[in-house]
């Protein structure tokens, strides 16, 4: 309690009176304070030496904090000018993934058959599963990554890139219920590459 007091009314002084020269003249002037707390002035005044240790320490950890700071924004800033998007090429069955407009992947896909369609349009991902199973269908979509409301996502798929083959050459019926496939381990790829947020552009490069 009697720490507490006095670092209170330390506090105190240094806010009224700003301009004091030293830790110890502070500390005269609060003796007048401290005769009912402390009767031995040299006791308080071994005091008065660990706080100005402290005094000095809150000083400059402020500093370093701030250069912490400084060091931890730039790093930050860094990651937030990626830009990272997903292109999604229905015709060509092919997934290509930008980070400032550059390439960095490229995978075989199948989409939607028929009336279920991956709808050309710009989306983002919302939502991400590793492991998921389809409410609808009951089927294992692992790595999977909603960019549509009714359930479209991108995830991994069995024979991915046979069905892709044959998606673009041969017949749709190959094709998935609407959403992006992938094989697992491009789909464990993309997964950890984009985060929620990432812009998915549907491209239907129909004429």
């Amino acid at each position: 309690m009697l720490i507490a007091d006095l670092t209170l009314r330390i506090s105190i002084y240094i806010i009224c009176f700003p301009g004091f020269e030293s830790i110890e003249t502070l500390c005269d002037g609060l003796l007048q304070y401290s005769d009912d707390r402390m009767a031995d002035q040299k006791e308080f005044l071994k005091m008065t030496k660990h706080i100005e240790r402290g005094l000095l320490l809150n000083m400059y950890v402020p500093i370093f904090a701030g250069l912490l700071l400084i060091f931890a924004s730039s790093a930050w800033g860094s990651e937030e000018i990626k830009k990272k998007e997903i292109q999604v090429f229905t015709e060509r069955q092919v997934l290509v993934a930008l980070e400032n407009g550059e390439e960095i992947y490229s995978f075989d896909i199948v989409t939607g058959r028929g009336e279920k369609e991956t709808t050309a349009g710009r989306y983002k991902i919302f939502r991400k599963h590793e492991k998921y199973t389809s409410k609808t269908y009951g089927s294992e979509m692992p790595y999977t990554m909603f960019f549509t409301k009714d359930g479209k996502a991108i995830h991994g798929t069995t024979m991915a890139t046979l069905r892709s083959y044959l998606h673009s050459y041969l017949t749709e019926s190959v094709g998935s219920e609407g959403c992006v496939g992938l094989t697992d381990d491009n789909a464990k790829a993309l997964f950890g590459w984009a985060p929620v947020g990432t812009p998915v552009i549907v491209i239907s490069e129909e004429k």
